[in-house]
């Protein structure tokens, strides 16, 4: 079995009796493996691209996309979660400030300030969340 790897195209293999069988030009020309077998695509090509013919799933330009769209999602959660996390932060530095004032170690105006920035972050983040 022959397969390019960067693009995992058949391109033909031997069969055990050593008879050369070739590429099918008119099916996908993605190589694929299964119980230690490798053989071509069985659907049909329909979209050409890189010189070779490829199934909807199979064609790079398809693979590519569907893989932005799962890395922008993620992305997106990734924020989502980071936001919320500067939050719940924000939320334990206004319980250990208010602590501390209530034991005349900080003033009323660090007290202010930590809530100031977890009414920030709240927003940001339920903003985010929306979207």
């Amino acid at each position: 079995m022959s397969v390019d790897q960067q693009n995992h195209v058949f391109t033909g293999y031997k069969n055990p009796f050593g008879a050369d069988i070739k590429l099918d030009p008119k099916r996908c020309a993605r190589g694929l493996m299964d119980n230690y077998k490798s053989y071509q695509c069985r659907r049909k090509g329909s979209i050409e691209e890189d010189g070779h013919i490829w199934c909807k799933t199979h064609a790079p330009s398809n693979i590519k996309a569907k893989r932005e769209k799962q890395e922008a999602q993620w992305n997106h959660e990734w924020a989502l979660r980071k936001s919320k996390h500067s939050a719940e932060t924000a939320m334990l530095e206004i319980a250990e400030t208010t602590i501390l004032h209530f034991r005349q170690q900080a003033t009323f105006d660090q007290v202010e300030q930590a809530v100031i920035k977890y009414e920030r972050l709240k927003t940001q983040y339920d903003n985010m969340k929306r979207d």
